[in-house]
């Protein structure tokens, strides 16, 4: 269905592919997040994530094992987010992703059975 149909419509395009992206990823879901092992040279020490408020001077560094260490749910969060695209469908995918740094979470229907039962 090109644009040189008559019954082009750019919208019912557009809606129709957002339901099937959508449907067909729900949601993403990492466990034990805490237990991840990086390789490297010095990356625990020399690779800083930044944030900034808006206002003047207000930037704030945090080293990469300072992140592993304390928030590695915030760390998976940072990786996938600069894979997405920066649109409003990279902002709806992101809310998909749920990041646990154990391995127990809230959502039964991941959890895998038993073999046996």
């Amino acid at each position: 269905m090109g644009n040189s149909f008559p019954q082009y419509d750019f919208k019912v395009i557009r809606n129709l592919y957002s339901r099937i992206l959508f449907s067909v990823s729900y949601m993403n879901l990492i466990v034990n997040a805490s237990k991840v092992e990086f390789t490297g040279n010095n990356k625990a020490e020399d690779k800083l994530y930044h944030r900034h408020s808006g206002y003047f001077g207000s930037v704030k560094s945090e080293k990469f094992g300072d992140l592993i260490a304390n928030k590695p749910e915030k760390l998976f969060k940072l990786a996938v987010r600069g894979m997405l695209p920066k649109t409003k469908l990279g902002r709806e995918m992101i809310k998909k992703l749920k990041v646990y740094a154990g391995s127990e979470h809230p959502h039964t229907a991941q959890i895998a059975k038993k073999e046996g039962k």
